[in-house]
Order: C-alpha cells, then structure tokens, then sequence
C-alpha cells in the first residue's frame, strides 16, 4: 500500500467514523492544552486524575480530538514532571500541534497531527521520546531546536516537507537519521 493510499483510508476513518485512538475509543473534543510550570498538571488542562509526575506515575494526557486554529494544540512549558501524551487527532492550527518548550522525560506517541504549521516541536528539551505518531500536512513534521538526548523513533511524516532536526548527537549508530521524501511525485532516501 502506497503512503497516498494510506492517507486516503485514514482520512475517511476520521471523516466518516469520527477520530479514534489507536484501541479505537472515539475522541473527546477538548480546547487546546497549556501547561505552564510544574503546577500546571491539573484535570481542567485535560490532564488524566490519578498521576503525580514521578517516573513510575506520569502525567497522561489522552484521547482528546484538538482543533486548535488560534493555539498550540498542546503547550507544555518549563516542567520537569515525567508526562506522556497519546492517542491525540490534533488538526487545523496556524501554529503548532504539540510545542514543547523547556522540558524533560515526556513522551508523545501514537497521536495524529494534521495541517498545522508545525506538527511536534521541541524547544530546548532533553530526554523526550516523540515515538510512532503520524504527521500529515503539516509545513514542518517534526522540528528540534537545541535541547539534547531527545529520540524520535517510528513517525509517519506524510506529505511533511522541510524538516529540520538539529542539535542531535548521534553516536555508535549503522546510519544516525534516515529521512525519505513520501511525495507520491519523488522518492528520495537521505541517511546521514
């Protein structure tokens, strides 16, 4: 199956049975999220009850279907509590589907983020995972800008031009990053 193909399917899921999780659980409609400082981890900012940000109780931040024109669909900034933020649709942003700005030991995985200008970035962060998400229509997939010790591993970025991923130390690997263009008009591999 081409990654025109796959996109097509996705998007009629989306259009004709609303967003869902990857378990299939339909998303709940939720305005954007910020999150500003360690204190900012409460249920009215679409946080989960039941975790303190330990290592061995994140935060969790799920299921939530983002529209966010005027916002970060997610803004979480100057923490240092352990997180995760998965199973989210976040579409239609002039800005940013998920921004993290001065944080740590977060996880973003298995989400979707649409037709935004920026799909994931990371600003100034360290040890963050952004694992197995799908990227579509977005200016820019995936951006990092400084920060240091953050893995991106297994994400779709469809159709995602003009990626940028700097500040990256990349040691004892086969190949350091692999980046494919997924145009259906060109198909170029680049490994560094």
């Amino acid at each position: 199956m081409d990654a025109r193909t796959i996109i097509l399917l996705l998007l009629s899921i989306i259009l004709f049975h609303g967003p869902q999780t990857a378990q299939g659980a339909t998303l709940t409609e939720h305005s954007p999220i910020f999150i500003n400082g360690d204190s900012g981890w409460i249920n009215s900012n679409g946080v989960l009850p039941g975790g303190n940000g330990s290592s061995s109780n994140p935060y969790i931040i799920e299921s939530w279907n983002i529209s966010a024109p005027n916002a970060p669909g997610i803004h979480i900034n100057n923490t240092r509590s352990y997180f995760i933020i998965r199973n989210v649709f976040i579409h239609d942003g002039n800005t940013t589907g998920i921004l993290l700005e001065n944080v740590a030991d977060g996880i973003v995985e298995n989400s979707t983020i649409t037709n935004n200008s920026n799909g994931i970035v990371l600003a100034g962060c360290t040890r963050n995972i952004i694992q197995s998400n799908t990227l579509l229509h977005n200016h820019y997939g995936i951006e990092v800008e400084g920060g240091k010790n953050n893995t991106l591993a297994g994400n779709q970025a469809y159709y995602s031009l003009n990626n940028t991923l700097t500040g990256n130390t990349l040691v004892n690997n086969k190949f350091g990053i692999h980046i494919t263009n997924s145009s259906p008009h060109t198909k170029r591999k680049r490994t560094l």
